[in-house]
């Protein structure tokens, strides 16, 4: 729905802006993007402290969780 409204809403000359991220929001897509923010902080962070690979992809399964609970 969120996508709906703004696709109707787009024009060529005045694109839409996404909602602030906010994972505590009861907007689905600003919540989304808040934990999409929130598994890429983590993922960067894992991958600066000497390649935690094991960690990052910890980080980035654990957004999937985060996403699949939001969409269920």
């Amino acid at each position: 729905e969120a996508y709906a409204k703004a696709l109707r809403g787009r024009t060529s000359d005045h694109p839409v802006a996404l909602p602030h991220p906010d994972v505590t929001s009861q907007d689905p897509l600003s919540k989304g993007l808040g934990l999409m923010e929130r598994m890429a902080e983590g993922f960067a962070l894992a991958m600066d402290d000497d390649f935690n690979s094991r960690e990052a992809i910890a980080k980035v399964l654990g957004g999937v969780r985060e996403a699949t609970r939001l969409l269920d």
